[in-house]
């Protein structure tokens, strides 16, 4: 046991989460992810990487159906995400964020804003249909430290740049890639395209996706 410590036990397989946006009971589901990895990340072997929308898992009516009962149970409202897995047909919660997470800009562009909107001012809501859209994003940890140089100024894929000059420490974060596709194959051809070049250009982790 240490101070300030707490220990999850390890749990083997996918990660997943599930996006929903709820509010005071009306629960809107959105979607469910397949979150991403680092490999070979020593720092923290578990350190969340990225993420993709999914159509994968089984049994999906009654997950969500279970999620709502307990985003209800639990009052959270605005944009939330569950992260869980999928072991023997069981679902094992790893962590609640009743907050805005990293997924969030994924539903929020294949809903046109909606959901800012909806953030904004739920009073305003007017369902509508997202597009056929389906996105993918990842963090890119650089391996040692480097002065960023931007090589990717006409490419808006790439999100979160540091300032150009900006010295980058071993093992931070150096950028996002995101991309959206309306097929999963080409999504994670156009993924794992950017995530090669990124990672021979700036010497970075790669990414078990």
């Amino acid at each position: 046991f240490k101070k300030n410590f707490y220990f999850q036990e390890y749990l083997p397989g996918i990660t997943y989460s599930i996006s929903f946006f709820n509010h005071e009971g009306n629960f809107i589901f959105l979607g469910f992810n397949k979150l991403f990895n680092l490999i070979n990340y020593q720092p923290h072997p578990f350190i969340h990487a990225g993420g993709t929308m999914t159509d994968e898992l089984k049994n999906f009516d009654n997950i969500i159906s279970s999620f709502k009962k307990l985003s209800n149970k639990l009052s959270m409202n605005g944009y939330n995400s569950i992260d869980f897995k999928v072991i023997n047909e069981k679902v094992f919660i790893l962590d609640i964020n009743p907050r805005i997470t990293s997924t969030f800009n994924m539903y929020n562009d294949i809903y046109n804003n909606d959901l800012l909107r909806l953030m904004v001012n739920y009073d305003h809501y007017k369902e509508h249909e997202p597009s056929n859209k389906i996105g993918a994003f990842v963090h890119m940890f650089i391996k040692q430290k480097y002065i960023f140089k931007n090589i990717f100024e006409n490419d808006s894929s790439f999100v979160n740049l540091p300032v150009e000059g900006q010295l980058i420490d071993e093992n931070e974060p150096l950028l996002s890639i995101y991309v959206n596709s309306l097929s999963k194959l080409e999504l994670m051809t156009k993924l794992k395209e950017k995530i090669s070049m990124t990672t021979n250009l700036y010497n970075c982790y790669d990414i078990d996706i």
